[in-house]
């Protein structure tokens, strides 16, 4: 049996991509690559406690310039990488194709977007899954590539649960019907 048709209005205006794709790299990537920059902080730690041993054990230097040094250039790639993260981010969530009015429609052939700009249909043996978000529900048609329907889509988070039992059920139909 299929789903009923149903039809979302919404824009993305101040929808925050950036924790969405967050959201998505904390299910895909492995914890040490997730937060390289807390393992480096420790290894960094570890290097300045052996510096301060062997210094105490009679190791002559100058001091420490070279972890001081080096510390500062690190802080400054940190923060050169978050300003670049940050536009990055910006530019995604000024792209024409999420400006403005969108609507929304599912049927039984899959979902289609339509905005001012664009019009495009993803038939369901192209999504791979849909799952709540921080801010909605996400349909996923790619690893990190995804559309997002907003919480203020819904009438209220009852209508949203409904609409992703719906869509998971048609998403299922879809692939026991393929050949």
């Amino acid at each position: 049996m299929s789903q009923p048709e149903r039809s979302f209005s919404f824009t993305l205006d101040g929808y925050d991509h950036q924790a969405t794709c967050g959201q998505l790299t904390r299910r895909l990537m492995p914890w040490g690559l997730r937060h390289a920059g807390l393992l480096f902080v420790v290894i960094l730690a570890i290097g300045l406690l052996g510096a301060h041993l062997a210094v105490r054990l009679g190791y002559r230097s100058r001091g420490f310039e070279f972890f001081v040094i080096f510390g500062a250039a690190y802080l400054f790639l940190l923060a050169a990488l978050r300003r670049r993260r940050e536009r990055l981010w910006q530019a995604v969530a000024d792209a024409p194709t999420r400006s403005g009015a969108i609507a929304l429609t599912t049927s039984e052939d899959g979902i289609t977007l339509a905005s001012a700009t664009s019009r495009s249909t993803v038939f369901w043996p192209g999504i791979i899954d849909i799952i709540p978000g921080k801010d909605g529900l996400l349909i996923m048609i790619g690893a990190m590539d995804y559309i997002p329907i907003p919480s203020r889509a819904f009438r209220d988070p009852t209508d949203q649960q409904d609409t992703l039992s719906e869509l998971r059920a048609q998403l299922v139909a879809s692939r026991g019907a393929a050949p």
